[in-house]
This record gives C-alpha cells, sequence and structure tokens, in this order.
C-alpha cells in the first residue's frame, strides 16, 4: 500500500535570494536519497525555447 507524505515550511529569503534554489536543493536532496540523480531527456516533441 503506498501512503503520501506532506510537509509543510515557511522559508523566509532574502530579497535578491534566487526563489528556485529551495525546489532545487530539495529535488535534488530527495534524488540522492533514493540513491541517484536521474534526469530525463528532454522530450522530441517539445521544441527548445531560443
Amino acid at each position: 500500500m503506498r501512503r503520501a507524505n506532506v510537509h509543510e515550511a515557511v522559508l523566509v529569503m532574502h530579497p535578491d535570494a534566487d526563489l528556485q534554489a529551495p525546489g532545487a536543493a530539495i529535488t535534488v536532496e530527495l534524488c540522492l536519497r533514493v540513491g541517484r540523480l536521474v534526469m530525463a531527456p528532454p522530450s522530441a516533441g517539445w521544441p527548445i525555447a531560443r
């Protein structure tokens, strides 16, 4: 049986801080806990924005 866990946090960040950094750090940590950092290649159906 699968169970869901939910955590909530409030971050106080400097006005000049990178707002994407916390999400990136959490994603990397979760991937490393699984034992691998795997990034899927971009889908061939989506054009690359230039």
